[in-house]
């Protein structure tokens, strides 16, 4: 099927609420995750934000043979992959060129997806920037139910890259290159909710450039077995097509208003009568657009979604329609969870792995100064 409209606006300022200056980098010791942390250098570096590197140690116990909601087992690593981890994490600081980045690391004793949860919560994360795939305990964090998990739980922006088909930034690095968004959306306030994060992220990531928002808008088609109503049927889809695109305008035209902050984004939207949404999603967002034959827009560089609203979009976090867009795509995906409180756990446990909260780039992580200490109260989602 057609991509039935397609508009762009000129760029002007918007203003956006969402701030990252927090941003957790979880590093599993594959070459993608090294990836994901010169990605979240470059968001960082450009909004001023700090880094957290994360390393998980799992205990001595091998938690692999049980479910990740095993009883708590109070179990400390032993003191081999302690050291083993401080030597990575002092490792990749040397190797990723940082800056001046305010950077710190810490290494978590537990593998869980609350314990990630958790840990993000009491220190005020913004963004969670990793990996898709791994070994050690990150795997079981990011495959199958267990993602749905973490999207589920977790109250903070989340930016997955796929180990499989790692981003690289070196053409960003070579050149200034726009840093384009598709932000998918189903007409909900709750999907709107990855707008101001996909703008920040946008931005930053195309700095000196501006960035880049593609607003989409699937509408899934109305079928009729008796051909009698084909006229009523094509009526009745050109008709909700109509109105996905006058919504897209109108949200188009609001972001574009805003002019109390400095950000600046490229806007364009666009509707497609599609009965696959994840299929429809992954093509727009790898393949680009087109129209009669016309090519009217190339692919994009990431996938911004949320995962709850209407209209299909509670699909994405629990069957298979997620199963494809965590999986098939080759992108990286920006999700943004709904919003929902989390009761105290005490039980995570974070080893510290540099002296103060701000060890600053290229700091050393001494084997002189690891205590295993409770994570603390959570401190909510803001």
């Amino acid at each position: 099927m057609p991509i039935h409209e397609f508009s762009r606006e000129q760029p002007l300022p918007i203003n956006v609420p969402y701030n990252v200056k927090h941003i957790l980098v979880p590093l599993n010791g594959t070459a993608c995750s090294e990836e994901a942390l010169s990605l979240a250098a470059r968001i960082a570096r450009n909004g001023g934000a700090r880094i957290t590197l994360l390393r998980v140690v799992k205990p001595a116990r091998d938690y692999d043979r049980y479910p990740l909601n095993i009883a708590n087992i109070e179990q400390e690593p032993c003191k081999q992959d302690i050291e083993d981890a401080q030597a990575y994490l002092r490792n990749i600081i040397a190797k990723v060129s940082l800056g001046d980045i305010d950077i710190q690391s810490e290494i978590l004793a537990e593998c869980s997806v609350s314990a990630l949860v958790h840990y993000a919560q009491v220190h005020n994360v913004d963004l969670i920037v990793m990996c898709s795939h791994g070994y050690t305990g990150l795997t079981r964090w990011i495959r199958g139910s267990v993602a749905q998990q973490l999207f589920r739980q977790c109250p903070i922006p989340v930016l997955v890259l796929r180990q499989d088909a790692p981003f690289s930034l070196r053409a960003y690095q070579e050149q200034p290159h726009v840093f384009r968004m598709l932000v998918v959306l189903d007409g909900s306030a709750i999907a709107e909710a990855v707008i101001p994060p996909a703008i920040r992220i946008s931005a930053s990531l195309s700095t000196p450039m501006q960035g880049h928002l593609h607003l989409l808008r699937v509408v899934q088609p109305v079928y009729f077995v008796d051909e009698q109503a084909t006229g009523m049927v094509q009526r009745m889809n050109d008709e909700h097509v109509k109105e996905a695109w006058l919504y897209l305008k109108q949200l188009q035209h609001q972001i574009c208003r805003k002019q109390l902050d400095h950000i600046q984004v490229d806007v364009s939207a666009s509707v497609a009568l599609e009965s696959e949404l994840a299929y429809t999603i992954i093509r727009v967002a790898e393949e680009g657009e087109t129209e009669n034959g016309q090519r009217i827009s190339e692919g994009y560089d990431s996938i911004a979604i949320s995962t709850q609203g209407h209209s299909g979009l509670p699909r994405w976090v629990s069957g298979s329609i997620a199963e494809q867009l965590l999986g098939k795509t080759r992108l990286p995906l920006l999700v943004i969870p709904h919003p929902h409180k989390f009761s105290k756990d005490p039980m995570h446990k974070a080893i510290p792995t540099s002296e103060g909260e701000n060890a600053g780039p290229g700091s050393n992580v001494s084997p002189d100064h690891v205590n295993l200490s409770p994570a603390g109260p959570s401190h909510g989602c803001p």
